[in-house]
């Protein structure tokens, strides 16, 4: 199966965000605004044409990069066991870049970023990538700690119990963000404990299995 083929999705993702670029290319101000504070204020910007640009070119070399990683993993690394999986996880990743890319421009034409929108689109990629999360065999695409790289009924557990966690994190965040937008505090937390939740999961799997 030819790359065209296998990641036609992140393909297109990445080819609508430089085509959103180009369409609100000329109503966006210059500079162009690229990075915001923890209210939505303008921090950072750049000028035009790179300021437009920035997001669609980190898209295009992310998923270049996720593309080209399956051929430079090491062995024993491989991702052939969950060829099927991964073009979903590069697909979500240039998606969620895309939608970064709409929201990002729109905001350098309001002057403020709405962190809610932010919110929603990270739960969504958070549920996405937890949907697929068990299927997901040793390799360097997953949750890789020194426990679960180290036994595979750690990384299988670790991966299990990482999937629910991501799609119940990532649904309440996404729930947070349409129904109480002003909790930013709330929802940093949970994404923090959405991530940190299967790595100390992953070392206390590993634990016992080593008591036993």
């Amino acid at each position: 199966m030819t790359i065209l083929a296998r990641y036609w999705v992140s393909i297109l993702f990445v080819v609508l965000a430089f085509a959103v670029a180009g369409l609100l290319y000329g109503q966006l101000p210059n500079p162009v605004s690229t990075r915001w504070g923890i209210y939505g204020e303008i921090v950072g910007t750049m000028p035009k044409p790179f300021g437009v640009f920035f997001i669609p070119f980190l898209s295009l070399l992310s998923c270049s990069l996720l593309i080209a990683a399956p051929s430079l993993a090491p062995r024993g690394f491989s991702i052939a066991p969950s060829h099927r999986v991964y073009p979903t996880f590069v697909a979500a990743i240039t998606g969620f870049l895309l939608y970064m890319t709409v929201i990002a421009l729109l905001a350098s034409t309001s002057g403020i970023l709405d962190r809610s929108r932010v919110f929603a689109g990270a739960g969504v990629l958070l549920a996405v990538i937890g949907n697929y999360l068990g299927k997901v065999t040793r390799s360097f695409m997953g949750i890789c700690t020194p426990w679960t790289l180290a036994n595979d009924i750690v990384w299988e557990r670790t991966h299990r119990f990482g999937g629910r966690v991501f799609v119940a994190g990532g649904a309440l965040i996404f729930w947070l963000a349409i129904t109480s937008p002003a909790q930013s505090a709330a929802t940093l937390s949970i994404l923090a404990m959405t991530i940190l939740a299967p790595i100390i999961y992953s070392y206390v799997v590993w634990l016992r299995l080593e008591r036993a």
